[in-house]
């Protein structure tokens, strides 16, 4: 994913790749309600990505709104 497409992820009814050819499947709201949930419980998402590499999405959450299994 480019910078572009990774500012873009989280935005509501984005996809990554705005290539016309590309065959769109989805609505471009999977990463955006994942980073409201994780919000909701003060907790924190980020993607790193190189082009043509792969892409890392980090989710985190404070220590105390975790609970040790």
């Amino acid at each position: 994913m480019s910078k572009t497409d990774i500012d873009r992820a989280l935005v509501p009814f984005q996809q990554g790749n705005s290539d016309i050819s590309r065959l769109r499947e989805g609505t471009g709201l999977g990463l955006h309600l994942c980073q409201k949930l994780i919000n909701l419980h003060e907790g924190e998402i980020t993607l790193m990505s190189e082009i043509d590499e792969g892409t890392t999405v980090i989710v985190s959450f404070p220590p105390e709104r975790t609970v040790a299994a």
